[in-house]
């Protein structure tokens, strides 16, 4: 063990290895040659790896393939992402990738776009992250389903002092469990005096307050001069429409206050106005209880036209959103969706509903070209109606696509043959070849001929969702171009109608069914497709006797 004989001079590890089976060495001696084979491996393998076609890319290109298999970078605009991001695993995502191999590690170290979100974690990952990213523009995220900490609020201040670098900010401005009172008073110190901060880089900007009505000094946010902005999403904070901020938006989102009702008044209407007639380029707008009461004086009315606007949804009472469409002159408006609420302690103003119908019929014809329709949802249970003006390849309608609807209608709490009529008489329905109609467990007769009288030429009807005997029924006489109809999730098990006292047993839907698809064989002719999908109680004997009926076969899935 002790021996200093020396070991033959070679650079071939094989003779080394030879060298040591015959010669006696000592521990160290080994220990040298194992770290010189270790060497030699390690510098085979660098070699082999670089020869590989993937490592061949530019560094740049091979680190945004890897970013791209990180899904919270896939979204082009994070404000729209649905839920908040989940921390942990995402950190957990980001730095697993530098363990693969010691060129990948070396490639995503000298890359700094891989850094450059920054989520909620402890201040030591959080300069970490500040640190690698460099020089680059930097994208805040402090959405979390968790509640926020002391140490977010001190990491938000380090986040501050690089805000020159900041691309896009999200964060919720709950930043302790204190009181009420405690709260806004943190708000209107420690974060007016953070969120003040300049930030000329400035994308994209999402702020959500836990408590309803929240004022921020927006006339100085941000620093006043945010010549980048151009996205902004606010839920639960004031609005102050004569902000500089708001000014050559691309999208606007601004959702609930409590206090939204009680402290704009009729003077801040013209205020919004100008602000968005200061958006040309405003594509996306969504106001959500943001909308102050018009002037009721119909001659001081002016009008402002947003030429870039694509998507247009407003959730307010019925008289707001008339008023509001009233002012617009939409042109390039793809989709618009409208839901109304009540008016704190008041119920729905139905003499309004004609007054927003006039608007939305105006709106509806701003574009140089009709948009023609194409299918028609209606939601019997709760009332929206859906219109599309796309169709996928299979002739169903785009609503699970996540494609945007032409238009959408909401009036809860109120009847259906209180608004829908008057909107059907509105609309272009020579075009409507496909109709969806959603939990119609309650539909009467009267009502189904009000919605579906006008709808001549559809030829596919889908029925989701429970069904009232009427609905069957009116299926022998309605769509008298009716080529296929599907039932998906309905069951024909219950007849969906109350027992009378002393009288008949109703009859169940199934025979009623079988019964409509007669008479309509007799009367207009036969189907040419029947689908039932997850639809309880059939069997093989009632699915076969719908056959004489169709002119192709019925399909049935019994899941």
């Amino acid at each position: 063990m002790g021996s200093n004989m020396a070991l033959a001079c070679t650079h071939c590890p094989i003779h080394c290895i030879n060298s040591l089976r015959v010669h006696p060495v000592s521990l160290v001696d080994f220990d040298s040659q194992i770290a010189h084979l270790e060497q030699t491996l390690s510098f085979l393998k660098r070699n082999r790896n670089a020869r590989l076609s993937i490592f061949r890319l530019p560094p740049e290109i091979l680190c945004e393939i890897f970013i791209s298999c990180i899904t919270e970078f896939s979204a082009p605009n994070p404000l729209l992402r649905k839920g908040p991001i989940h921390p942990k695993p995402f950190l957990q995502k980001l730095f697993e990738l530098t363990h693969i191999c010691r060129d990948l590690r070396k490639v995503l170290l000298q890359c700094p776009s891989h850094w450059r979100r920054i989520v909620r974690s402890p201040k030591d990952c959080v300069e970490e992250l500040l640190a690698r990213s460099s020089s680059v523009p930097i994208e805040v995220d402090f959405s979390s389903p968790e509640k926020m900490l002391r140490r977010d609020e001190e990491n938000l201040a380090l986040l501050m002092d690089h805000g020159g670098r900041i691309r896009t900010f999200i964060s919720p401005l709950d930043f302790r469990t204190y009181s009420e009172t405690e709260f806004q008073l943190l708000t209107s110190e420690s974060m007016e005096l953070q969120l003040c901060r300049s930030t000329p880089l400035l994308e994209r900007i999402k702020l959500t307050a836990p408590i309803p009505g929240i004022r921020l000094p927006l006339r100085r946010l941000l620093g006043g001069d945010t010549p980048a902005l151009r996205h902004i999403g606010f839920d639960g904070i004031f609005i102050d429409w004569t902000a500089p901020i708001l000014r050559n938006l691309t999208s606007l989102t601004i959702g609930p206050t409590d206090s939204q009702y009680s402290l704009q008044t009729a003077g801040d209407f013209p205020h919004m106005l100008s602000a968005l007639e200061n958006m040309p380029s405003l594509q996306v707008l969504s106001l959500t209880a943001a909308l102050p009461p018009g002037h009721s004086n119909a001659t001081t009315l002016r009008q402002i036209s947003l030429p870039a606007l694509a998507a247009l949804h407003v959730m307010d009472e019925v008289g707001r959103c008339a008023n509001f469409l009233d002012c617009l002159v939409l042109t390039a408006a793809s989709s618009i969706e409208v839901r109304t609420i009540d008016v704190p302690r008041y119920s729905i103003n139905i003499v309004e509903i004609p007054h927003l119908l006039r608007a939305l019929q105006s709106r509806l014809h701003d574009p140089p070209a009709l948009i023609p329709i194409l299918a028609i949802e209606f939601d019997v249970a709760s009332g929206p109606v859906t219109v599309h003006a796309g169709l996928t390849e299979d002739g169903e309608t785009q609503k699970t696509n996540g494609q945007l609807p032409r238009l959408l209608l909401d009036i809860p709490r109120c009847s259906i043959s209180q608004w829908v009529p008057q909107l059907l008489d509105i609309l272009p329905l020579s075009d409507v070849c496909v109709t969806v109609i959603y939990r119609a467990g309650h539909l009467t007769v009267e009502q189904g001929h009000q919605l579906f009288d006008g709808l001549v030429n559809v030829r596919v009807c889908q029925v989701i969702g429970p069904i009232s005997p009427a609905l069957v029924t009116l299926l022998s006489t309605c769509f008298p171009r009716l080529e296929r109809l599907c039932f998906h999730k309905t069951d024909f098990s219950h007849p969906n109608r109350r027992r009378n006292y002393g009288g008949p047993a109703p009859r169940p839907l199934t025979d009623i069914l079988a019964s409509s698809l007669v008479e309509r064989r007799n009367t207009i002719g036969k189907l040419e497709e029947l689908k039932l999908k997850s639809c309880p109680g059939l069997n093989q004997e009632i699915v076969d006797s719908y056959g004489d009926s169709v002119v192709g076969t019925v399909e049935w899935d019994d899941e």
